[in-house]
């Protein structure tokens, strides 16, 4: 018998939004609702494109996209559409 285990998150349970920096794995932690602008590098100055190098495009902008949405279902009450929009997630722990 297998037994699985896995974490239940709502939107509105999301704490931070992490961006990693992908040369040197700095991090910036931000709240999605205080997220009204993108840092356009990260702490220790290396550049970011949310949508203006070729080949990126996409990238960023659906990574804005993502936040935005998120933004926006979380100030929104589940109320309104008769339902809780919930993420799954692996349990770290198995």
């Amino acid at each position: 018998m297998t037994i699985e285990r896995n974490l239940l998150v709502g939107l509105d349970e999301i704490k931070s939004v992490v961006l990693q920096c992908e040369q040197c794995k700095s991090r910036m932690v931000i709240s999605p609702d205080k997220m009204d602008t993108y840092p356009g590098a990260c702490p220790r100055g290396h550049v970011w494109h949310w949508d203006t190098t070729p080949g990126r495009e996409a990238v960023g902008t659906q990574s804005v996209g993502f936040v935005v949405s998120l933004k926006n279902l979380r100030s929104q009450t589940s109320s309104n559409a008769g339902f809780k929009l919930m993420l799954e997630f692996m349990d770290p722990k198995e």
